[in-house]
C-alpha cells in the first residue's frame, strides 16, 4: 500500500487529516492517535500495528469522499500493556493526545512525548534487570568511535575502539536502540540483528559534547566525540525541551576489563542462551541471588567484564569471604536490602525533575533505612561493608524535609495538609464547603417533595441540583437541563457556594503542587548522591548473590595470582553441575615460556 500524506489528503475527513499531518511531522515513528477512550493507528501503519499486536485489523470512515481507511486501535488504559511490545520490536512510538474542545468539529490533537527502544525511561516500560543502552558509531579510518547511556540511570560513557573490539562492546551492552549517521556507515557486521535508527550527519555532532560537557576527556578522541555528540542529538531531537541530565561522558576503552570477544560471549552463555536467547540457563540465571533490582543489573556486567586487576580481585574475594563466613551478616544485609528501592533509576527520575509523590516517599524512606543498614555492617572487617551505611547530610536532610510534606502512606492524599500555613487553611476552606453542602442538602430534603434530591457535580456543568423528572421544585430554581429521568437545576446559593468551592480547590491544588515541585528541586539536588550510594549498594548486593551460592553449593575461594599456573582440583561448572549426573574434574595448565602460551578455546560442540 502506498503511504498517503496529508499533502495529498483533500479527499479526507478533519480527524484523518489530522492524523497525517502529524504522521508527517514525525517520520519514522508509529502514531498512536487519541481518539475518545481509545488510541487509533491509521492506514499501512494500521496493518503493521494489528500484525505486531495480535489486534484485529478495522476500517474508519474517512470523513470525506474517499473510502474508508484501515484502522487499528486499543483502549488508552491498555497504553502501558502495548507500548512495550512496540517498543521491545524496535519501533519508534509517538503518543498524540487530545487538546480540548474548541466549539463545532473535532478536537485538536498534538504529540505529547516520542518513545523509542533506547530513550524510554518509564520504569513500567523498562526491564529491571538489565540496563537499556542508547548506543551510536561514528566510523573513521581503521577505528570506530562508540558511546552509549542508559537513559533512566544517567550513565554515559564513550571511546574508540577497532572493528573486533567494538563488536565485543556491542555484544555486551546489547543496546536496545543504535543510532548510525548517514556519513559514517558502520560495518554491517556491527549492526546484524541490531535495532538500527539511521540519523543525520555527524558533522558538528563532537561540538555539542564539548559544549554540553566542556570537562569532558575526549578532547584526544574525535571519534568517540562524534559518537557521544550522536547520542546527545538524538535525545534532544526525540525529548525536545527535555533533554535527560547524563553524568559527564567517562572514556571507555578495551583495557578496563577482561575482554571476551563477541562469538565467546555468544558461546559461554553468560547473560542467554546462544539459542533462544533466553536468561535461564545461562550462568547468570543460575548464581544471581540477589535482592534488588540494581543489584541484578551490577551482576550482569560483572559477568560481562570481569576483573582484571588483581589488587581489586582481591577486594571482592575479601568482600565475599566475610559475607560467607558470617551467616547474621548476611541475613541482615539481605533484608535490608530488599527494603530498598530501585535507587539508580530513581535518581535518574529525581535529577529529572520527574520524581512522582510515590518516588519521593520511596526516596525518603530509602534514607531513612540507612542508620539500621550502618548498625548492620558497621561491626565489618571490610572497609566497603563498614561504609554501606555511612552518612549522607544531603539524602538525611531531604529524608526530613520528605517527612514534613508527605503523607506516610499514599492513600492519604498527595501531601500533609499542616505541611504549610497555607495549604491547612486552604484544606480548612475545602472541609467548610464540604460541610456547608451536608447541611443545604439535609435541608432541601427536609422539605416537602424533595426527599430525592441530589447534589451532583460534573466537568462540563460543575454544581447541581437533580430530581426525578416531573419533581416539583421551588420557583427560584433555575432550571440547567437534564436527562431521560432526571432534571437539573441550580439556584442563587448553590453558584455563591460553586465559586467558594472553586476558589478553595484552586488554591490548595496551587499549593499542593508548590510543595512538591520545592521537595522535587531537592530531589534533585541530591540525585548525585542517590546515583553513587545505588553503586554502592548494587555492588554489595551482587557480592551478597556470590557469598549466598557460595554457601549453597559449597563453593571455595580461589588463591588468584598473577603467575602462569592454573591448577583446578574437583571444578564444577556452574550450569552444569545442577545436573545431578555431573562429574567434578580436575585441570592442571601451564603456560611457561615463549612458545607454551595458554588459549582458550570456546565454541560449539566443543563440549568434549
Amino acid at each position: 500500500m502506498a503511504r498517503a500524506s496529508a499533502t495529498a489528503a483533500p479527499a479526507y475527513g478533519e480527524l484523518v487529516r489530522q492524523y497525517l499531518a502529524l504522521r508527517d511531522e514525525h517520520p519514522g515513528v508509529l502514531l498512536l492517535f487519541r481518539v475518545g477512550a481509545f488510541y487509533e493507528v491509521l492506514f499501512e501503519d494500521a496493518e503493521l500495528v494489528a500484525r505486531e499486536l495480535g489486534l484485529k485489523l478495522g476500517e474508519r470512515p474517512s470523513g470525506g469522499a474517499a473510502p474508508p481507511v484501515p484502522q487499528c486501535g486499543f483502549a488508552h488504559h491498555a497504553l502501558d500493556t502495548f507500548l512495550p511490545r512496540l517498543l521491545g520490536r524496535g519501533y519508534r512510538v509517538a503518543v498524540c493526545e487530545e487538546g480540548e474542545e474548541e466549539g463545532a468539529g473535532p478536537r485538536r490533537r498534538a504529540v505529547v512525548r516520542t518513545l523509542t527502544p533506547g530513550t524510554v525511561t518509564d520504569p513500567r516500560l523498562l526491564r529491571e534487570d538489565r540496563p537499556t543502552y542508547l548506543a551510536a558509531i561514528a566510523a573513521g579510518e581503521g577505528r570506530l568511535g562508540l558511546a552509549w547511556t542508559d537513559v533512566a540511570a544517567g550513565e554515559f560513557r564513550a571511546g574508540e575502539f577497532d572493528t573486533e573490539e567494538a563488536a565485543a562492546e556491542l555484544e555486551r551492552l546489547d543496546p536496545a536502540e543504535l543510532l548510525v549517521p548517514r556519513d559514517r556507515p558502520a560495518p554491517e557486521a556491527l549492526t546484524a540483528r541490531r535495532t538500527v535508527t539511521p540519523v543525520g550527519a555527524s558533522d558538528g555532532a563532537a561540538d555539542l559534547v564539548h559544549h554540553a560537557f566542556p570537562e569532558a576527556p575526549l578532547a584526544d578522541l574525535p571519534l568517540a566525540a562524534s559518537a557521544a555528540g550522536l547520542v546527545l542529538r538524538y535525545l534532544d531531537e526525540t525529548q525536545p525541551g527535555d533533554l535527560p541530565p547524563l553524568e559527564r561522558p567517562q572514556v571507555a576503552g578495551p583495557g578496563d576489563g577482561l575482554r571476551l570477544d563477541a562469538a565467546t560471549q555468544r558461546h559461554l552463555e553468560l547473560v542467554e542462551t546462544a539459542r533462544a536467547r533466553e536468561r535461564g540457563g545461562s550462568l547468570l540465571a543460575t548464581i544471581d541471588r540477589t535482592v534488588t533490582a540494581m543489584g541484578r543489573r551490577m551482576l550482569r556486567g560483572w559477568l560481562l567484564r570481569p576483573l582484571t586487576d588483581l589488587g581489586k580481585i582481591r577486594v571482592r574475594q575479601r568482600i565475599v569471604a566475610e559475607l560467607v563466613a558470617a551467616e547474621g551478616l548476611r541475613t541482615a544485609l539481605a533484608a535490608h536490602l530488599a527494603a530498598l528501592p530501585d535507587l539508580e533509576r530513581l535518581a535518574g527520575r529525581a535529577a529529572a525533575g520527574k520524581a512522582t509523590p510515590e518516588d519521593l516517599r520511596a526516596l525518603a524512606a530509602a534514607a531513612r533505612e540507612l542508620p539500621a543498614l550502618a548498625r548492620a555492617t558497621g561491626a565489618a572487617e571490610t572497609p566497603f561493608l563498614r561504609a554501606l551505611g555511612k552518612g549522607r547530610p544531603g539524602l538525611a536532610a531531604f529524608a526530613a524535609r520528605a517527612g514534613d510534606v508527605l503523607p506516610e502512606t499514599e492513600g492519604e492524599g498527595a501531601v500533609r495538609p499542616e505541611a504549610s500555613p497555607a495549604l491547612a487553611a486552604a484544606t480548612a476552606r475545602l472541609q467548610g464547603a464540604r460541610d456547608w453542602q451536608a447541611r443545604y442538602l439535609a435541608g432541601l430534603r427536609r422539605r416537602r417533595g424533595l426527599d430525592r434530591v441530589k447534589l451532583e457535580r460534573t466537568s462540563t456543568q460543575g454544581l447541581f441540583l437533580e430530581v426525578p423528572a416531573n419533581t416539583p421544585v421551588p420557583g427560584d430554581w433555575v432550571r440547567r437541563g437534564g436527562l431521560q429521568k432526571v432534571e437539573r437545576y441550580s439556584t442563587a446559593e448553590l453558584e455563591e457556594h460553586a465559586v467558594a468551592l472553586a476558589e478553595a480547590e484552586a488554591t490548595l491544588a496551587a499549593e499542593t503542587q508548590a510543595l512538591l515541585a520545592a521537595l522535587r528541586a531537592a530531589a534533585a539536588a541530591v540525585a548525585g548522591e542517590v546515583r553513587d550510594l545505588a553503586r554502592y549498594l548494587a555492588a554489595a548486593d551482587a557480592c551478597l548473590s556470590l557469598a549466598l551460592i557460595a554457601v549453597e553449593r559449597g563453593w571455595v575461594r580461589p588463591v588468584v595470582d598473577d603467575g602462569p599456573d592454573l591448577a583446578i582440583a574437583g571444578g564444577r561448572h556452574p550450569v552444569l553441575e545442577t545436573d545431578a549426573g555431573f562429574r567434578p574434574n580436575d585441570a592442571h595448565l601451564s603456560a611457561r615460556g615463549e612458545r607454551e602460551q595458554l588459549v582458550v578455546l570456546t565454541g560449539p560442540n566443543m563440549a568434549g
